[in-house]
């Protein structure tokens, strides 16, 4: 059952979904208290949900990289605040490019440029990577060489 609207209110939002609970939130949190947010379906049920939980972290220029970083914030935050589970999960991408060599575990990924693979195996040659955490990756890394040398292509 939807609420009755008030006959009057200082700020109406029109739309419920990231946008305008987004400007709703926000207005609130700058101390309006008289916000009234409008949605002719369910929140976030139009072209929001599309979306859901893909917060990629980059983005063309530093400013929207760095929104992007205090939406990221936010996300962690609002259960705490809210009492209300945004049920966002963090959790990584890799881009690759046609061509790479992904090498990947339990633990992560790494991606080399096929082209560059032996210049990364020379230097992990190079340096003691045995201690250090990309080991087990170098490692794959050479058996996929391996591989390359021995039947042309993966």
């Amino acid at each position: 059952m939807a609420a009755e609207l008030p006959g009057r209110a200082q700020v109406v939002v029109i739309g419920g979904g990231v946008i305008g609970t987004s400007v709703a939130y926000h207005l609130t949190k700058l101390g309006l208290t008289d916000v009234v947010l409008v949605e002719q379906g369910q929140l976030s049920s139009g072209t929001t949900w599309h979306a859901a939980g893909l917060v990629g972290q980059l983005r063309a220029s530093e400013s929207l990289t760095r929104l992007v970083q205090y939406s990221t914030q936010l996300y962690t935050e609002l259960e705490a605040e809210t009492g209300l589970t945004a049920g966002y999960k963090q959790c990584g991408g890799v881009t690759v490019n046609a061509g790479d060599i992904v090498v990947a575990d339990s633990d992560g990924v790494a991606v080399v440029p096929r082209a560059r693979a032996q210049e990364v195996l020379d230097l992990a040659e190079q340096m003691d990577f045995k201690e250090h955490s990309m080991y087990p990756y170098i490692e794959k890394l050479k058996s996929i060489q391996e591989a390359v040398k021995k039947f042309g292509r993966l």
